[in-house]
């Protein structure tokens, strides 16, 4: 009499395919391979059920996947919401005269298109994992056959997997850093590339070394006062973190003429670049298609008013690659470039 079936621990799969406790699909002596739904033969009829047909593809699942369904259902929003707005500025931008040229939206195209490939393989899994749908059905719904299909969902995943945050630090996302949090490690990096400890700055502005470290901390933001003295001992530019100040102490933008307004979108971006611990040009080019060297230079560095700065895609990607608020950044370019928000 055959073995009796034995439950398959699934706690490290990233689609369940049945809860806890429930055995494994088995055909006359086959199992399925709970990665490529391919059916198998039992190597051993001693031990636990395997669960995968081979190493390559216990090793691409566990790979591949996540401690529940739910953070697929996440990723899937997080790309529609994507989707979205890239959809809609493309939209805006081709209705009508653009200052966006014929490049730039190709380059939207392409993100949008990437974005629509990415949540297609998100959904194949989804259908694979948790509806128990067989590759060929996959393939049916693409309209290509489904070895294709396959190599295809596999290539966003390797794609999904290689993304990182800039030079593997640990970046949060912009929607959950403070406006305070932001100035402080603005100041914390200034003060690390000054090289001298807490105690040896906070002896030389005449302040308790508890007091500067809350607010490297961005725990305090004190008055700018007390803020421009601090950037300038640790041999940074004051103008570039008064925008980040401002938005630390709740403070709207003024009124400005759309000159000030180009200056303070290059302080601004300039500023977050320090926030982000100063990460060299090439790690930024990498984060977006829309970014050049050459243009991230002349952004943070050239002239307010240059060419650079007119091209609301490309200060956007940089915006986006420095973990910031677009929402504000978008508010100083229309203001330096007479737009409405």
């Amino acid at each position: 009499m055959a073995a009796p079936l034995r439950s398959v621990d699934y706690s490290c799969s990233f689609f369940p395919l049945c809860t806890p406790g429930q055995e494994g699909p088995v055909l006359e002596d086959k199992l399925i391979c709970c990665h490529c739904r391919v059916p198998f033969v039992r190597p051993h009829r001693l031990g636990r059920l395997p669960s995968y047909c081979s190493v390559a593809c216990r090793s691409e699942a566990h790979r591949t996947q996540s401690p529940s369904s739910s953070s697929a259902a996440d990723v899937s929003t997080r790309i529609n919401k994507s989707v979205q707005s890239k959809t809609r500025a493309l939209a805006r931008a081709a209705a009508g005269p653009s200052y966006e040229s014929a490049l730039t939206k190709l380059a939207r195209c392409r993100n949008i298109q990437q974005d629509l490939s990415d949540l297609m393989a998100v959904l194949s899994r989804q259908a694979l994992h948790q509806e128990q749908a067989s590759w060929d059905d996959i393939a049916r719904s693409w309209g290509l056959p489904a070895e294709e299909v396959r190599t295809s969902v596999e290539a966003a995943d390797a794609a999904t997997r290689r993304r990182r945050p800039l030079s593997g630090r640990s970046y949060q996302a912009a929607d959950c850093v403070s406006a305070q949090h932001r100035l402080g490690r603005a100041l914390s990096h200034l003060q690390r590339r000054d090289g001298r400890s807490v105690r040896a700055l906070a002896r030389a502005l005449d302040v308790s070394p508890s007091y500067l470290s809350l607010i490297l901390l961005g725990q305090r933001v004190p008055s700018w006062d007390r803020i421009a003295p601090l950037i300038q001992a640790c041999g940074g530019r004051p103008d570039d973190l008064h925008g980040l100040w401002e938005r630390a102490r709740g403070l709207q933008f003024a009124d400005k003429t759309p000159d000030q307004y180009q200056q303070a979108l290059q302080a601004m971006l300039r500023g977050l670049h320090v926030a982000a611990c100063e990460p060299d040009i090439k790690e930024l080019t990498a984060t977006s298609p829309l970014l050049r060297a050459r243009q991230v230079r002349a952004m943070l560095r050239g002239a307010p008013n240059g060419p650079a700065l007119a091209e609301w895609p490309a200060v956007s990607a940089l915006a986006r690659a420095l973990q910031a608020d677009v929402h504000e950044v978008r508010r100083l370019w229309c203001g330096a470039f007479d737009t409405s928000p």
